[in-house]
C-alpha cells in the first residue's frame, strides 16, 4: 500500500484540496485510492481533513476523539485494501506541539521530532511520499495574524495574540522552514518529499486543487471528479479584524465565540476593505534576515534547478482602516450582532457541540445526513 501524505502547510489551499478529495471520494475509491473517513459509533464520519491524527500522534486528541492506535487499526487492518492510500492534514507540518506551550525553539524542535518520529512509526512499513506547500514567509505571517486574531478565543489560552512583535517572536520556529523539512527528512529517510512553493501564479492551472491532482498523478481521474474551482474558507476584512481585537479583551463562551466569527464573516461580505493584514516594515526585513539561509536550503536540498522560494508575492499594500473606521465597524457589528438569528446561532453551537462529546453515535448520524446533503449539492 502506497501512502500519500500531504502534510500542509497552513494557508495553502489545504482546505480546499480536503474538500475537494471528501466530495469527490466515491471516484477515488473507483480508481482503488481512498481519501479515508473515520468510524466512530459505527458511522463513518468524513472529517474532511486528518489533523486529528497528526494531533493524536503528538499526544493530543481533538474531533472525532479516536487514538492513534484506533485509527491505524481502521486504517490498515479493518479497512478496505486499497492500493493507495491520500491523507492530508496542515497538522503534521504543524499543530501539536503549539509553539505557545513551548520553552523557546529548541524545546519547540525536540517535542516537535518527537511527533514526526512517532508519525514514521506509524507508517512503518508502508511506502510513503510526502507532498508540502510552502507559502513565503511573510505572506504566511501576515496571514497567520489575521487567523489568529479570529479564532484565538477558541482557544484555552486566550491570549495567543497581544501585538504583530511579540507574535513574531512567538511564532518564529514556524518559519524555520528549513529545520521543519530537516526532521521530515530525517524521520522518513526513504520518502520522497516534494515541496512546492506556494505562489499562485505558478501553481499548475493557478490553482491548488487543480496543482494537487497533477503532482499526486489524478490527472487521469478529472473527467471523473467535480469541479476544482472551491470556494471553502471566508475571510474576515482588515476593518473587523480590528473590532476582533477589541471584543478579545473579554472572555466569553467557545459558543458565544463561534458566533460572533460568523457575525464578522457576514458583514465582511459587504466591506470595501482587503482581508490582508500588512505588517510593518521593520517586522518584514526581519523575517527575511532569517528568511534568506533558510530558503537557500530549501532550494539545495529539496527544489530541483536550484529555485529560490521568494519572501512574499505581494508589492502593493493595501488601505489600513482608520481609528474612526474602526469604531464605525464596530458600532456595525454591536447593532448586527443584537438581531434573533444569533441567538438561534449560539444555541445550534451548543447543542451540536453536546451531542458530539455526549452521544457520539448521535452526532455520527447527523454527520452521515449532512454529508448526503453536501455530496448532492456538490453533484447537481
Amino acid at each position: 500500500m502506497e501512502v500519500l501524505l500531504h502534510i500542509g502547510q497552513s494557508k495553502t489551499g489545504t482546505s480546499a484540496i480536503q474538500s475537494f478529495l471528501t466530495l469527490n471520494k466515491r471516484a477515488l475509491n473507483r480508481a482503488d485510492i481512498d481519501f479515508p473517513s473515520v468510524n466512530v459509533g459505527g458511522f463513518d464520519i468524513a472529517v474532511g481533513a486528518h489533523n486529528f491524527l497528526a494531533d493524536a500522534i503528538a499526544g493530543k486528541l481533538i474531533y472525532p476523539y479516536v487514538t492513534a492506535d484506533e485509527f491505524h487499526r481502521q486504517l490498515f487492518h479493518s479497512h478496505g485494501a486499497y492500493k493507495k492510500i491520500i491523507l492530508s492534514g496542515e497538522h503534521f507540518f504543524g499543530g501539536e506541539p503549539r509553539v505557545w506551550d513551548c520553552e523557546g525553539e529548541d524545546d519547540y524542535f525536540e517535542k516537535y521530532s518527537g511527533k514526526v518520529r512517532r508519525a514514521s512509526e506509524f507508517f512503518s512499513g508502508k511506502t510513503v511520499r510526502i507532498l508540502v506547500y510552502l507559502r513565503p514567509q511573510v505572506d504566511w505571517f501576515e496571514s497567520a495574524i489575521s487567523q489568529t486574531i479570529r479564532v484565538q478565543g477558541l482557544s484555552k489560552r486566550k491570549t495567543i495574540y497581544r501585538d504583530d512583535e511579540s507574535f513574531l517572536t512567538l511564532m518564529e520556529p514556524l518559519l524555520k522552514y528549513s529545520r521543519i523539512l530537516k526532521v521530515w527528512r530525517t524521520n522518513f529517510p526513504t520518502a520522497k518529499i516534494e515541496v512546492v512553493p506556494y505562489i499562485r501564479s505558478e501553481l499548475i492551472g493557478q490553482n491548488s486543487i487543480t496543482d494537487f491532482i497533477h503532482r499526486t498523478g489524478l490527472a487521469h481521474l478529472s473527467e471523473a471528479f467535480g469541479s476544482p474551482r472551491l470556494s471553502v474558507n471566508e475571510s474576515v476584512t482588515r476593518e473587523f479584524i480590528e473590532v476582533k481585537k477589541i471584543l478579545d479583551g473579554s472572555v466569553k463562551s467557545v459558543h458565544r465565540e463561534r458566533t460572533i466569527i460568523k457575525c464578522l464573516l457576514e458583514l465582511s461580505k459587504s466591506s470595501n476593505f482587503s482581508s490582508r493584514y500588512v505588517i510593518s516594515d521593520g517586522l518584514r526585513d526581519r523575517i527575511i534576515d532569517f528568511s534568506v539561509r533558510e530558503n537557500q536550503l530549501i532550494s539545495d536540498q529539496f527544489l530541483s534547478g536550484g529555485e529560490l522560494p521568494i519572501f512574499t508575492t505581494r508589492s502593493m499594500s493595501p488601505p489600513v482602516p482608520s481609528s474612526g473606521e474602526i469604531e464605525s465597524a464596530l458600532e456595525v457589528f454591536k447593532r448586527e450582532f443584537k438581531r434573533p438569528k444569533y441567538r438561534l446561532m449560539e444555541f445550534g453551537f451548543a447543542a451540536r457541540a453536546k451531542l458530539r462529546t455526549k452521544l457520539p453515535a448521535v452526532h455520527g448520524f447527523l454527520h452521515v445526513l449532512k454529508k448526503k446533503k453536501r455530496d448532492f449539492m456538490y453533484s447537481r
